[in-house]
């Protein structure tokens, strides 16, 4: 069969998945609205929406992500799925990638498969400032939906690696100052270095343009991310091109 087909065999059966990753998208995008609908916090969500307008999906997914840390961080009772023990890191690595998916209309199963690695490598990424940390756990979860989104564009191994580098250079290093209304101006500045990320790379037209910054000015080496991309999605070079299975 094709290399594409032969690929399928290494990755994981969607079924394993699905109903875990359904459950974080339907939970976090229920507290996601909550926190658009109601009062909560400083309202960084509403705040997205009303300066920069709705119809760019790089400020919903922003503006979502940050709603649902608005609503949680200030008395919503809704239940969230959390990532690396977080329920801002569990509705931040999922909320802007579900986001870009319904805007560019791709199969069930290719949002399923970017959320679940957005959720991996933002686990992945955590385990490098530990469980209690002075940095702000948002920015791996956030750095981590640009991979997804990085994903759901086609990109994958190596878009996928210097996207998180390329993030990581951005925002890493952010303080945390405690659990509160000012998670979800956080989330939305970590969301917007996933998805800098992201463009900084795939907007450099020709390979030989392709901007990444160095591994040195970020804690996390490249090399440890390309294992976790690796991992992920069991990946196959052929000549110069990299194919992730799905």
């Amino acid at each position: 069969g094709s290399p594409r087909r032969r690929l399928r065999t290494l990755t994981c059966e969607i079924s394993d998945i699905a109903p875990m990753i359904e459950r974080q998208i339907a939970y976090n995008k229920a507290i996601s609205e909550e926190g658009l609908r109601g009062d909560y916090g400083a309202n960084i969500g509403k705040v997205l929406l009303q300066m920069y307008g709705t119809e760019d999906v790089k400020i919903l997914a922003k503006a979502r992500a940050a709603a649902g840390s608005d609503a949680r961080m200030n008395g919503c009772e809704l239940p969230v799925v959390i990532v690396s023990g977080s329920g801002n890191q569990g509705i931040t690595a999922s909320i802007p990638v579900v986001t870009y998916a319904e805007y560019l209309g791709v199969s069930k199963e290719e949002m399923l498969r970017a959320v679940t690695l957005s959720d991996l490598l933002a686990v992945h990424l955590k385990t490098g400032i530990g469980r209690l940390s002075a940095y702000c756990g948002a920015v791996s979860a956030g750095c981590a939906s640009g991979a997804g989104i990085c994903f759901l564009h086609g990109g994958r191994y190596r878009e996928i690696a210097h996207t998180l580098v390329n993030a990581l250079a951005i925002d890493s290093g952010m303080i945390c100052d405690g659990a509160k209304a000012s998670c979800a101006a956080k989330i939305a500045m970590a969301v917007e270095a996933g998805i800098l990320g992201y463009y900084m790379f795939s907007l450099s037209f020709t390979p030989s343009r392709a901007f990444c910054f160095s591994t040195r000015t970020i804690p996390i080496c490249l090399p440890s991310i390309c294992s976790a991309v690796r991992q992920t999605f069991p990946i196959k070079t052929e000549g110069s091109c990299v194919s992730v299975g799905m």
